[in-house]
């Protein structure tokens, strides 16, 4: 009887930690999604307001066109 009663255990600890490994998948891929999404948001966002690509905002800060969306103060 105790052996059944160790083998319970057992298998519901097992059942814990791969429900917790689930779970922890689950919001690591939630939280990725959300990154990404901002990131795509953001990137949108800089297109459309500057005719510079984002990464000659980044390269070229001191550009004519660079003025309205990135301060070099």
């Amino acid at each position: 009887m105790a052996d059944d009663w160790a083998v319970d255990i057992s298998r519901q600890a097992s059942l814990e930690d791969l429900r917790d490994s689930i779970a922890l998948v689950a919001a690591g891929l939630c939280a990725t999604g959300i990154m990404l999404v901002v990131l795509v948001v953001l990137y949108t966002a800089t297109v459309f307001h500057s005719d510079l690509t984002p990464l000659q905002i980044l390269t070229e800060p001191d550009s004519p066109g660079a003025d309205h969306v990135m301060s070099t103060d």
